[in-house]
Formats: structure tokens, sequence, C-alpha cells
């Protein structure tokens, strides 16, 4: 990519502009929107706006207290009480403790992620008690059910390196979505710039000291 076409993106984060709307102003994809800004050292309007006041709430806003969720439910409930409707319901996704709340909402307080791990176990039981319902020869049969029969290995095997084929040639297509000093980037990507490289190095040493502390 021009130099000039990566200063202009940066520009147009500087005067306000969030990743996605540069990216598709463009023609780009938001990564390389999100690296430019990194090494230029430029951050988006995005990431300079406040947590919601709402425990739990991943959302951010540029309103003071609530984010446009909470602050749409907050309207909502006291259109119900001024009706003489009392007790309004409380959505979903809005309550803790449960998978939709994980899920839509990106809670991860203690009850949304016990209710998270108890919804897994559940599907780990019931897999197990039904084992002639496994897909074999698929993705799903060796990801979801866990199977590791020769042929939903060598499903999972076709679907990973196609995954990587794909990525290595976005990667060459555009090199600014090169995760640089990163595991994605060396395995993935397939980047062997010195950056990479050092990261391939100082990971291979971790690996070699484990080994030889495990022996000793």
């Amino acid at each position: 990519m021009r130099s000039d076409r990566v200063q202009a993106m940066i520009e147009a984060v500087r005067q306000g502009g969030t990743h996605e709307t540069v990216a598709e102003q463009f023609g780009v994809t938001r990564q390389a929107v999100w690296d430019a800004c990194r090494r230029a050292g430029v951050r988006s309007v995005r990431s300079q706006l406040h947590p919601c006041s709402v425990p739990g709430c991943p959302r951010r806003t540029s309103r003071p207290d609530k984010c446009g969720y909470h602050a749409f439910l907050e309207q909502k409930r006291e259109e119900r009480r001024a009706a003489g409707r009392s007790n309004p319901p409380v959505r979903r996704r809005d309550t803790h403790g449960t998978l939709a709340c994980y899920r839509h909402s990106h809670c991860r307080c203690a009850e949304c992620v016990a209710a998270h791990k108890a919804w897994c176990e559940h599907q780990d039981e019931v897999r197990a008690s039904h084992p002639e319902r496994i897909p074999h020869g698929t993705q799903s049969g060796y990801g979801n059910w866990g199977c590791r029969c020769e042929a939903c290995v060598a499903a999972g095997k076709a679907y990973s390196d196609a995954q990587r084929e794909r990525v290595m040639r976005e990667a060459k297509e555009n090199p600014d979505l090169i995760r640089h000093g990163r595991s994605y980037g060396y395995q993935w990507q397939g980047c062997r710039c010195p950056e990479c490289a050092a990261w391939r190095r100082r990971t291979q040493g971790l690996y070699t000291k484990r080994k030889r502390d495990a022996r000793s």
C-alpha cells in the first residue's frame, strides 16, 4: 500500500472516523486500518469512549453513564412506569447468569461464565451419550463432537489446511494484514520477516528451556 494512501487513512481516523468506516471508504480491511494506526500511534474514536456504567456490560459509549442499549432499556422502563404498568420485564440477553448474556452481550462476570461452562458440560454429556449422531468425516465431527477417528481427523486436517492456505493467500495479496512479531504472522500467514523470525527464535528458546527443565 502506498504511503500517501496510508497517511490519508490515518488522517481520516484522526478526524473522528472509526476503523470500519475508514476501511469501507478506502476499500481495505479493518485490520489494515488498525495496523496502520497502531504503527502511527493513533487511537480511534471507539478506543476513546467511556465504559458503560452498568456492571458487566462490555460496551463503550460516548454517553456519560450508560450505553445506547441500556439507555434504551431504561427509557422503555420509564414509559411502562408512566403508563401504570409496573415491574417491566427484563430482556433475556440483559439478565446475568444466562447463556444469551454470555454470547450476545459478551458479559464475562462469574455468573455468565458459570452458565457458559454448565452449557458446555451439558453439551459434552449429550454428545457422549449419543455417539450414533456423530457426523463422521466432517469438520463438525472433529471440532464440535471431538471425534478422533481416521475420517474425522482427515476432515479436520483438510479444513485446517484450507484455512491456512486462505490466510496465506490473503496475506500475499495484502501484506498490511500480516501481524508481525506474533505466532499468527509466522505460522499462519507465513511471514519470515526479521520481526517474525525473532518471535520464532524466542519461542523456540522457551520451548527448549522447558524441555531441559523437565528432564532435570
